[in-house]
């Protein structure tokens, strides 16, 4: 209800599902968000326009609350948690462009500003966008 995404569920020995909704990866909501709008615009049915406009609600809240000034958070995980920005940041521009909802212009235009500002000598962005 509230555009949270479970990212993943556990098995362990063969158990019960043990339900982890404490992770989040910006890349599934984005991902998420970006399958309604197409299901949108191939249906025209207005739930899905509702579900991903609640996902990318709850991404921003979210990010918001992890403060540095509205930019896109570090995200950390060891194998594959780190391109989850540039993934969201793909799909909300779909959603945008798709939606003609501006409402997040300016919270991704900081961040594409703060990432460009923190490269490293080789010209790359980290996660975190202050890292050298």
């Amino acid at each position: 209800d509230n555009g949270s995404i479970v990212d993943y569920f556990e098995y362990v020995n063969g158990g019960d599902p043990i339900r982890h909704d404490g992770y989040y990866w910006t890349g599934n909501q984005g991902i998420f968000a970006g399958g309604a709008i197409m299901v949108y615009n191939h249906t025209k049915d207005p739930k899905y326009l509702d579900v991903a406009t609640k996902v990318i609600n709850y991404v921003a809240a979210i990010q918001d609350q992890e403060g540095e000034d509205r930019i896109l958070n570090r995200e950390w995980h060891e194998i594959d948690g780190c391109g989850g920005k540039g993934i969201l940041g793909r799909w909300m521009g779909y959603f945008i462009r798709e939606t003609g909802n501006h409402d997040y212009d300016e919270w991704m235009i900081t961040s594409a500003k703060v990432a460009l500002s923190n490269r490293n000598n080789e010209n790359i962005m980290m996660s975190a966008f202050g890292m050298t």
